[in-house]
């Protein structure tokens, strides 16, 4: 008897629940709607309420050094990028962005960072993105562009800090996520990963893509020592891995993808 007992209450919580992502799904999500305190972007719809990202009163402010300055005469300035964002991110508004056209493309642009001015090459790759496209960023390498003002897009902010190096793993749920949103496979997403090289940690940050099957990454400027002509001859045959060329040329290849 108190199986059964236990066996309806929990059948009865489980219609309550379906009942209750039924009435949310249909819940009007209108441009700029205040819901479950945060906003939702434009052509809001979402399974069972499932948040893909979600942030709360952030406020993000660094200081940086004048870059075309000489060494030790470079003037340092605050820069406060954002400033009381509050913004929710269903996975179903980023679906429903990307088949009106709204969101045309994805970029991950991140990883290690250095002093070389070759790694400008992240920033004019950023600079060069069309209005219609959103920019991931990771890791140090996210100085070279979170400064930039790129505006918005869908409701969006263009530019989105998923963290450091040993946050990958959030980039990587993300692409997960789009990926199960769009019924496909991340290297079917309409997304390319613009990875900087620098430090010996970031090797775990890279296996880790290609034991995932992750194919088709930009890498640069420089190579990993450990990767001999071989290893790297091997790579490139089997996940497609790409060294950057500049940013212009690698910015039309990428977006030569579709959906």
């Amino acid at each position: 008897m108190l199986e059964k007992a236990n066996d309806g209450a929990a059948a009865q919580a489980a219609s309550a629940n379906k009942a209750a992502a039924i009435a949310h799904e249909q819940t009007a999500h209108e441009d700029a709607q205040s819901h479950h305190h945060h906003t939702h972007a434009a052509t809001s719809h979402h399974d069972g309420g499932h948040h893909l990202l979600q942030v709360e009163d952030l406020n993000v402010s660094f200081c940086m050094y004048d870059e075309d300055a000489p060494y030790f005469q470079a003037k340092q300035r605050d820069v406060q990028v954002l400033h009381g964002l509050s913004i929710a991110v269903h996975a179903g508004e980023i679906v429903a962005a990307v088949r009106a056209g709204q969101i045309r493309h994805f970029f991950l642009v991140g990883g290690c960072d250095g002093t070389r001015p070759s790694r400008r090459y992240y920033t004019e790759f950023a600079k060069l993105t069309p209005p219609d496209t959103v920019l991931l960023t990771l890791a140090c390498g996210k100085f070279r562009l979170n400064d930039l003002d790129l505006g918005t897009v869908a409701g969006l902010p263009r530019i989105l800090d998923v963290g450091q190096c040993n946050d990958a793993y959030s980039a990587i749920q993300i692409a997960l996520a789009l990926a199960d949103a769009f019924h496909t496979d991340v290297n079917s997403l309409p997304l390319s990963l613009i990875v900087s090289w620098y430090e010996q940690k970031a090797v775990a940050d890279l296996l880790a893509l290609l034991s995932l099957g992750v194919k088709g990454i930009f890498l640069g400027p420089t190579l990993p020592a450990f990767l001999s002509p071989n290893v790297l001859q091997y790579l490139v045959d089997t996940f497609g891995l790409r060294t950057i060329s500049n940013a212009r040329d690698d910015l039309k290849t990428c977006l030569q993808q579709t959906v």
